[in-house]
């Protein structure tokens, strides 16, 4: 098991602290790599010369930065749909508001960092094994797709394929969906309708006669199939 972790920190004497507590807390249980950055301008010209490549796996972050800040920061990477565990520092409680809006992994004060960053990385490394874990072969072992990843799965119209998609790719196997589903088995997966396999943490909202997901797609339902959904998804989530 290993972790890539960007560490971003304007003042040189505490980023190196963070990573030392870094090694640490996860010495012995998981390998790590970590990346220093003095402010977020220069991570985001990091990210640009990897391309997707080798983003990171965590990103721990001063809210407090010169130029762009954490906050502004998160909403870049959410917003260019680059997947990864948002962790911010901050000495100032009041920024804890605007972490929960971007869906940060965890916010933590500067006192308590010794005490709980090494919980949180445990977290998050364990989250990371458990998704890495399910994942299923597509056309004869030529493509594997994490589950995490698959955002819904659909009939091809007048075709006998079924089609993956992804926010990257699309796939396509000559497979029914009832088989598919199976082969899941999971129950982050719902169909609706015949014609389409959702994953439930893909989607983004439901209004009275549709739902969206995060790649932007629509699909169209009646309000009976709407209301199943949303029993469903709300299933889901309590369980989870």
């Amino acid at each position: 098991m290993h972790l890539t972790i960007a560490i971003i920190e304007d003042e040189q004497p505490a980023r190196e602290r963070i990573g030392e507590l870094v090694i640490q807390e996860l010495s012995g249980e998981t390998e790590v790599y970590i990346e220093k950055y003095e402010d977020a301008e220069r991570f985001l010209k990091a990210l640009e010369v990897k391309k997707e490549t080798a983003y990171p796996d965590v990103v721990i972050s001063d809210i407090d930065l010169p130029g762009m800040n954490g906050i502004e920061l998160g909403a870049e990477l959410k917003g260019n749909g680059i997947e990864t565990y948002l962790v911010f520092l901050t000495s100032f409680a009041e920024f804890a508001a605007d972490s929960y809006i971007l869906e940060a992994y965890q916010y933590i004060l500067k006192r308590d960092m010794k005490e709980r960053l090494g919980d949180v990385l445990r977290g998050i490394a364990k989250e990371k094994q458990t998704s890495e874990q399910d994942f299923l072969w597509v056309g004869d072992h030529e493509k594997k797709l994490f589950y995490k990843d698959i955002i819904c799965v659909s009939k091809v119209k007048g075709q006998k394929y079924s089609e993956y998609r992804t926010k990257k790719e699309v796939y396509r196997e000559r497979m029914p969906l009832f088989h598919i589903q199976e082969q899941l088995g999971t129950d982050a997966f719902i169909m609706v309708g015949r014609s389409c396999l959702v994953n439930i943490e893909h989607i983004a909202g439901i209004s009275a006669e549709s739902m969206q997901l995060d790649n932007g797609d629509v699909i169209g339902a009646g309000r009976e199939l709407i209301w199943e959904v949303k029993q469903k998804v709300t299933a889901y989530w309590r369980k989870n």
